[in-house]
Order: C-alpha cells, then structure tokens, then sequence
C-alpha cells in the first residue's frame, strides 16, 4: 500500500512538468508489468475463483483486480460505502454476472456508524488518491497533512450503514 501511495504522490509531482511525466511514464509502462505477477499466476492456475473486496473504491482506480476479474470472470463480492463511489463501482461492472455488491462499511457489528473521508472536489489541487482515504478514525485522514496540507477543510463525516464480516459472508 505504501508502494503505491509513493507512485500516486511521484505522479501528482511530475505532472506539474508535462514532458518529464510523460517520458517518466512511457519508462515505467515499458519497464514495469502491467498485471501483478502473482495474481497472473494465480489467474493462470485456479479456475473458480471467489474473492471479497473491501473498499472496492470504484472497481477501477489502483485496482489491481477489475482486469483480472472482467477477463476471467472471477465471482465476488465488492463492499464500498461511499456512495458515489459505490455507483461508478457497478457501473464500472455493469453486466459481468457473479458479481454481488454492498453499499455499506465493514465494522465489527452490523449497524451505523460515522465514517470520514474527503469530501467530492474538482480542486486540481489535490493528489489524484485523494478520494481514496475513507477511515471510522479521523486521525488516520488527518494522517495525510503531509500530502495535502489543507486537508481540514475537505474531511466530512457521514454516518454509514455498516457490515460485521459475519453478515457479509
């Protein structure tokens, strides 16, 4: 996770610099493998597979799973509560079967609880992850400052339906 936060952070920087980015990723694409070597060998072995996402964002940013799951029709169960996120999550999904989903959080009990996150922005200030931080800590959100050092002014708190991993199975 950590690795893939550096990348989101190493891209956000050298988009400010059109022509180093764009050399910088036509390097990257060329050097580093487009699917995850693991999970390629666990596509090309096992047939029948069955997974559960938690915080599935919207099926496809920084998601190393949408290509495996669209080509090998992997069956599953995506859980994502934020809303609009959770609406480009099935759209993005739109029309492959085995596919269950849950607008809701996992917690250690069914019910509601507050959830933070960044709120909806078009502020090209912002790192491209930014609406992937969703946490029930505020702490861990405030955590980001070093990345985005306004962060205050964009956290909102929601209350959301939750989900123990008991019901969800």
């Amino acid at each position: 996770m950590q690795l893939q936060t550096a990348r989101r952070v190493i891209a956000d920087k050298l988009k400010r610099y059109p022509r180093t980015y764009q050399l910088a990723k036509s390097v990257y694409t060329k050097l580093v493998p487009k699917e995850h070597p693991y999970l390629s060998d666990f596509a090309r072995t096992t047939r029948d597979v069955f997974f559960v996402q938690i915080g599935a964002h919207d099926g496809k940013t920084d998601d190393e799973l949408h290509d495996f799951i669209c080509r090998h029709r992997w069956k599953g169960v995506l859980v994502e509560p934020v809303a609009y996120l959770f609406n480009r999550l099935i759209s993005n999904y739109n029309g492959l079967p085995g596919l269950a989903f849950e607008n809701k959080a996992l917690a250690e009990s069914d019910g509601r609880r507050t959830f933070y996150r960044l709120r909806q922005s078009d502020d090209a200030t912002l790192p491209s992850w930014y609406d992937q931080l969703g946490s029930f800590d505020k702490e861990v959100i405030l955590g980001h400052k070093k990345y985005i050092p306004d962060i205050e002014k964009y956290i909102i708190e929601e209350s959301v339906d939750c989900i123990s991993f008991a019901t969800l199975i």
